[in-house]
């Protein structure tokens, strides 16, 4: 199994570098390292003394961001492979912070998916999970003081490890959901597991409570309230409340733990991230269009409005209580994948978490080898950066755009996954790997 990488940061805006370490292919790749996450957060996580943030992106890596100064740390990096594989959508932290587990999308090299399981402190990979099947591990989550680590994705099952100082962690129990788990959320108090599954409207609890004595219960409590499909679940730290929110109804809801409601926090668009404070006395909630608040708990008085982000949040947390008494709140999304700390009393901004280089938002290649960038979104391109393929060296103020000879009318589409260059030449897609051809291009 391939083990972890650890890559180092790099002090350069916008640098592009081939690479094959993490591919193990022999095949070189081209990299943008902007010094930050260049898609989507799926997972914030605080080191329990809240001094450092890990951020888990679809961009394949790991960063680890020196909370005070907003600094990347550490920069960690599994197998991945072309397209999809090795995307990261799971994760989590031990509760002594000293293991951090993710996993994602499979690589089509291996026969199982698998999770990576690190020592931050070392900075290694120290063991495995093996998943069974080769379908997507959606949410992880430790138990049990650490002792073991949960996982579910698209295989309709919940897997339960037993971790132990083994380089290969063994599975301990199963739960068929009957659907792909797409999230979930542990009560670290009463060991429940809270579901969300594929096209359910129906929160599913699952207790894991006598996984030590080797038995836990398949036939989970279902909480039947939301209209819409669950997205996202949440457990406050002292077992007491679950908050949760489907998609397509507006709906934020408060539970106990027990199952009884509590409250339907009023919202007018999707919640899509949501975290409770240490204390379980604060909740915040942000949604698709990147706009947050937080509320005082069990009455759902809200405290403060957040506006940051310009684009969907995927995650957020709340931090350990500071030294001042305070908590702050890291939420990531928006178009340039950022974080931001703010202040959940007041909404305002503590501090904004970024690489140094920005969002790509066109790519076109002039005459000969020379890529130009542009950083404009959803307008006409503005190509004021260039990459020479040949030299190897960014131009920071390129000629003006001079596009190589038009080949398109000697290129016909014949069906979604074909091209046909003439003369007998065609370019045919797989479609179980490739997909379909969405847009044809100047070469």
């Amino acid at each position: 199994m391939t083990h972890i990488i650890k890559k180092t940061a790099l002090h350069v805006m916008l640098i592009f570098a081939a690479t094959a370490a993490i591919a193990q292919t022999g095949i070189p790749r081209i990299v943008i390292n902007s010094m930050g996450h260049s898609a989507k957060i799926n997972n914030l996580l605080f080191t329990p003394d809240g001094s450092q943030i890990i951020s888990v992106s679809e961009d394949k890596t790991v960063r680890v961001w020196n909370t005070a100064t907003g600094e990347m740390k550490n920069k960690f990096e599994s197998q991945i492979g072309d397209g999809w594989e090795g995307i990261l959508y799971a994760s989590d932290l031990s509760s002594d912070g000293k293991l951090l587990a993710i996993s994602g999308y499979p690589v089509a090299t291996e026969k199982e998916n698998y999770v990576v399981i690190i020592d931050l402190a070392k900075g290694i990979q120290v063991a495995t999970a093996v998943g069974g099947s080769p379908d997507v591990i959606n949410a992880l989550g430790f138990i049990n003081e650490g002792k073991y680590l949960v996982g579910g994705g698209d295989d309709k099952m919940i897997k339960i490890w037993s971790v132990s100082n083994t380089s290969t962690l063994s599975v301990a129990a199963t739960i068929s959901v009957g659907a792909p788990v797409k999230f979930f959320a542990i009560n670290p108090v009463t060991k429940d597991v809270a579901v969300a599954a594929e096209g359910k409207t129906e929160i599913l609890i699952y207790n894991l409570s006598g996984i030590e004595k080797g038995s836990v219960k398949s036939t989970p409590r279902v909480l039947k309230r939301h209209r819409g499909e669950i997205n996202k679940i949440a457990y406050s730290a002292d077992g007491t409340y679950m908050a949760s929110s489907s998609f397509d109804a507006n709906e934020f809801f408060v539970w106990k733990a027990d199952g009884s409601f509590v409250k339907d926090i009023p919202v007018t668009t999707d919640i899509n991230a949501i975290a409770f404070s240490a204390d379980a006395k604060i909740l915040v909630g942000l949604d698709i269009k990147g706009k947050g608040a937080s509320y005082s708990m069990p009455l759902g008085n809200k405290f403060a409005d957040f506006s940051g982000h310009d684009n969907t949040v995927f995650s957020a947390a709340i931090s350990p209580l500071s030294e001042s008494g305070n908590f702050i709140v890291a939420s990531a999304g928006g178009t340039n994948n950022e974080i931001y700390l703010w202040n959940p009393i007041n909404g305002r901004t503590v501090k904004k978490i970024k690489g140094k280089g920005s969002v790509v938002g066109d790519l076109s290649f002039g005459n000969g080898m020379e890529l130009y960038i542009s950083r404009v979104l959803d307008a006409k391109p503005d190509f004021k950066t260039s990459f020479d393929f040949l030299n190897f060296n960014i131009n920071r103020n390129p000629a003006k755009l001079q596009p190589g000879k038009n080949l398109s009318g000697s290129i016909s589409q014949t069906s979604p996954f074909d091209l046909d260059l003439g003369k007998g030449k065609l370019i045919q897609n797989d479609p179980s790997e490739d997909g379909r051809i969405l847009q044809g291009n100047r070469f």
